[in-house]
């Protein structure tokens, strides 16, 4: 699922004693609008989505709509102003698919309640959770009656919002853009004759940039639930329909020939210059400026301690709606540090939202990463600085 709004729905008794359904409707709908506008302000392109409950179309199954919507939510509203079993039902199933969506294990729902039911009267199991009054008298023939409702739920959607977009799991999907579906991931071949060259003496030692590939996998299939499969570039070669699906590049354009042409397609502002004798560099074409690993030496041994790469998110030119996704270095360890700049813990929360403040919710774009590294094997990725985040805007299919 390609995550590019935050979709809200909102799950209530249609005919209530505590409210009049127009009037909540209305209150939702003002509240979600105005929450957005808010947003907006330092979030480009962020987009709130009501799912209405109005939507069901002919011949459709309202427990299918219901589950179908709950799915698809980010943000759930629930009236428990009454002990309907549906609601009850429907929010513990969102709190159920909440668990491995989110890092906040019980996901973004808004409980509201009429203040005239008392809390003994909502179900035993909520007990202790955090449910919200509004004030509404049905017996009041007012306009603007519904305003109260909305103020509630305008304020706890400016909570939960600003909760969700500090939330690890939610801010990866964002980024990443391919939960829950099949991704293939491209990775350099090393040929037989190289393997002992590196040191690579293993069933997979065909397999360029392994660590890279195998943190990426874990990521995907464990945090986003992708379906993952991965080849070498000569196995790739005989992939049918390769395309057809998102698409993981790993490694630089001196290895992995799929990530030359990527780079090349989309005429990337980071590209990679090889050297004969000596380090590759990444070139930042707009400022000319060159960036080279560096090496410290130590007497009897030499030791990369800082390394770069080039993290992308690019839409695919050959299936509408998919991801090509580049992660290469100029050494192994640049390449592995920009996978886990997006894919670790604390320092990838900070990037995935650093790219939303700069970049939006449409965002396609390429940064440089820069990771120290530890005893010349362990990478660390640093917080990406503003200025190596670049735009990329969509190209024609070929």
């Amino acid at each position: 699922m390609t995550e590019s709004a935050i979709y809200v729905f909102a799950v209530y008794k249609f005919d209530a004693p505590y409210y009049r359904k127009n009037d909540l409707e209305k209150a939702i709908k003002n509240a979600v609008r105005n929450t957005e506008k808010a947003f907006q302000k330092k979030f480009k392109d962020l987009r709130l989505e009501y799912i209405e409950q109005q939507g069901i179309h002919s011949g459709e199954r309202v427990d299918d709509f219901v589950i179908d919507s709950l799915n698809k939510s980010t943000l759930n509203i629930f009236e428990l102003s009454t002990k309907s079993q549906n609601v009850s039902f429907e929010l513990g199933y969102s709190m159920g698919i909440s668990r491995g969506r989110f890092s906040n294990k019980v996901g973004y729902n808004i409980l509201i309640r009429n203040s005239k039911v008392s809390y003994k009267h909502i179900f035993s199991d909520l007990m202790g959770k955090f449910v919200v009054n509004y004030k509404y008298d049905v017996t009041k023939d007012n306009r603007d009656i519904y305003r109260d409702i909305q103020r509630t739920i305008e304020h706890e959607l400016k909570v939960k919002i600003n909760n969700l977009l500090g939330d690890g799991n939610f801010l990866k999907g964002l980024i990443w853009k391919m939960r829950g579906e099949k991704v293939r991931i491209v990775c350099p071949y090393i040929p037989p004759r190289d393997q002992k060259k590196y040191g690579i003496c293993s069933t997979l030692s065909e397999y360029g940039d392994f660590n890279a590939v195998y943190e990426t996998s874990m990521f995907l299939s464990g945090i986003l639930n992708c379906e993952v499969e991965y080849f070498h570039c000569k196995e790739a070669r005989s992939v049918k329909c390769l395309f057809d699906d998102h698409l993981v590049i790993i490694g630089g354009t001196a290895w992995n020939d799929y990530a030359k042409e990527l780079m090349e397609e989309h005429n990337l502002p980071l590209r990679y210059e090889l050297v004969e004798d000596g380090d590759d560099c990444i070139v930042n074409t707009i400022t000319n400026e060159k960036i080279y690993p560096v090496r410290q030496k130590e007497p009897g041994k030499e030791a990369i301690v800082k390394d770069c790469g080039i993290f992308a998110v690019l839409p695919s030119r050959y299936s509408a709606g998919k991801t090509v996704i580049l992660i290469s270095g100029i050494t192994t360890l640049g390449g592995l540090g920009a996978a886990r700049a997006f894919a670790g813990e604390k320092v990838s929360n900070k990037n995935c939202r650093g790219i939303l403040e700069k970049i939006g919710f449409k965002n396609y774009f390429v940064a440089l990463i820069e990771s120290d590294v530890r005893w010349g094997e362990f990478p660390y990725p640093r917080k990406i600085r503003e200025s190596n985040i670049f735009a990329c805007t969509e190209v024609e299919d070929l």
